[in-house]
């Protein structure tokens, strides 16, 4: 039985949905052999060696650690769903949701480097209109009415 790469429960908060919906097939894919191994092995008749019986006992502790991933994958995938914060940003602004997802997801160094960065260029872009006029605007352009 071979590992299908890691990651570990303390990844998950950090995975994007696509990620971890990615990561909870193959997480299932993988519970799913190991249960079929596992009834393979014990329809076998008896266990005439040492071996046949380590296997089954591996093979069962790795249902079993997968299993609490499987949980922990769905903890995760609930508490982003009924996140209320995420929630009352949604219905403000894609902005602020996505602000708050960052915040979420991100490290904290990372995502503080990141708002500060976008912090710096709002106030550049500000100071520049502010000097300047009009730059960095579009003008408003409407239809006339009757030209066909």
């Amino acid at each position: 039985m071979q590992d299908h790469g890691k990651v570990f429960v303390a990844d998950l908060p950090r995975l994007s949905d696509g990620q971890l919906g990615n990561i909870a097939r193959e997480a299932r894919e993988v519970y799913d052999s190991l249960c079929r191994k596992i009834t393979e092995l014990e329809q076998r008749n008896g266990f005439s060696d040492q071996f046949q019986g380590d296997t089954l006992i591996r093979a069962n502790t790795k249902r079993d650690v997968t299993a609490r991933f499987l949980r922990a994958i769905q903890d995760e995938q609930a508490r982003r769903r009924d996140n209320p914060q995420l929630q009352g940003a949604a219905g403000e602004s894609l902005a602020r949701c996505f602000m708050e997802i960052a915040r979420h997801r991100l490290p904290g160094s990372t995502f503080d480097s990141l708002l500060q960065e976008s912090l710096d260029m709002c106030s550049k872009g500000v100071s520049e209109v502010d000097d300047s006029g009009s730059e960095g605007t579009l003008p408003v352009v409407l239809p006339i009415e009757g030209l066909d």
